[in-house]
């Protein structure tokens, strides 16, 4: 009996496999997602796709979410960079590595907002979306405002207790609360501001995300900037009142924003 092995190489005549007729590939990297994209327009002019997403400062709901979280972030910064000239200083006296401790009061605080907070505001939204499905209405980006009553009272609040703690020469305890709950309530105004802007122009949401976080960034370099001269002028606790100020009139937006959103994306779309 022959072996099995000896016709394991033998070809089949009566088989007969159907070659390519395209041409043999040479390379794998036309092929590599990230070398070449098959839905990107390489031909295309890359300035006019670079200044894109600048046109959302004619859409003003986005203009709005952005700035408000901008705002918020400026404030953030504003406390850490500030923290050598005011906790450095008598009757504190830290050094470097104790303000580098001090600093983990906003990160329990992040923490704290990007989950627990941020689920609760997802589970709200849940909820409010299940309920315009079971009515037969349609989807309103607008709702997610509803929540931004978490991060209006914990952002604002957080900075004044902060600044006034300092001011006073409290204890570290008021200092590092005010610090932990303002960086919960930006953690959760993020959250609310970036989905809220990108579920407006879902679409484009590539170009809002460039257009929310380039103000961000602009906004905290202007505070990071300015903020020492001014606490130097006025005191922590006036320069972190008057920021808290500021963001309270900007998220009191919201409200118009809320009721008037759809109307002003149907009014503004021809230019964005």
């Amino acid at each position: 009996k022959e072996p099995i092995s000896a016709n394991l190489g033998a070809p089949d005549p009566s088989m007969h496999v159907q070659g390519s007729s395209s041409e043999p590939l040479t390379s794998m990297r036309p092929n590599l997602w990230f070398i070449r994209h098959p839905q990107v327009d390489y031909s295309a002019n890359w300035l006019v796709y670079a200044f894109r997403p600048f046109s959302f400062v004619l859409a003003p709901t986005v203009l709005w979410a952005s700035v408000a979280y901008g705002v918020a972030a400026g404030g953030f910064t504003s406390i850490g960079v500030c923290i050598p000239q005011l906790l450095g200083a008598p009757p504190y006296n830290y050094n470097s590595a104790t303000q580098g401790l001090f600093s983990l009061c906003s990160f329990v605080g992040v923490i704290l907002g990007g989950t627990v907070g941020s689920r609760l505001v997802d589970i709200v939204n849940a909820r409010i979306e299940k309920r315009r499905s079971e009515h037969g209405q349609s989807h309103k980006p607008e709702e997610r405002l509803i929540m931004i009553v978490v991060p209006f009272f914990t952002v604002t609040t957080g900075l004044v207790l902060y600044g006034v703690t300092v001011d006073h020469q409290l204890s570290w305890v008021g200092p590092a609360f005010g610090y932990g709950i303002h960086s919960f309530g930006f953690a959760v105004l993020a959250g609310i501001t970036f989905s809220y802007a990108v579920d407006s122009y879902l679409v484009r949401s590539g170009e809002v995300m460039v257009f929310n976080n380039t103000i961000r960034a602009l906004l905290s370099f202007g505070f990071a900037h300015f903020t020492p001269n001014f606490l130097n002028q006025v005191g922590a606790g006036v320069a972190y009142s008057v920021l808290a100020a500021v963001i309270w009139g900007l998220l009191l937006f919201a409200i118009p924003v809320f009721f008037f959103g759809p109307k002003l994306r149907d009014l503004t779309n021809r230019y964005v």
